[in-house]
């Protein structure tokens, strides 16, 4: 994705089916570490309920700030155009 972000798409993932899109805001102090245990609760669920996960790091690492919910917002629009949304 555009800025440091990681995306998960479930292996049931198809083109010809819409999914959900999870944004995870990662906690303060993880600054986006948090992948592996992330994935591990919710890829179940993604893939019975055909939703892909998009995880945007903040720029500062340790905490969001509202400057960038417009970064946020860009990162979802790049899953929307390249998956079925």
């Amino acid at each position: 994705l555009g800025r440091s972000a990681w995306l998960y798409v479930p292996p049931t993932y198809r083109k010809e089916e819409p999914h959900g899109v999870v944004v995870w805001l990662h906690d303060a102090g993880r600054g986006g570490r948090d992948a592996e245990p992330l994935i591990g609760a919710w890829k179940e669920f993604c893939a019975k309920r055909r939703f892909l996960i998009v995880a945007p790091k903040s720029s500062g690492g340790e905490r969001w700030l509202a400057s960038e919910a417009s970064d946020v917002t860009d990162e979802v629009c790049r899953v929307m155009e390249e998956y079925s949304v």
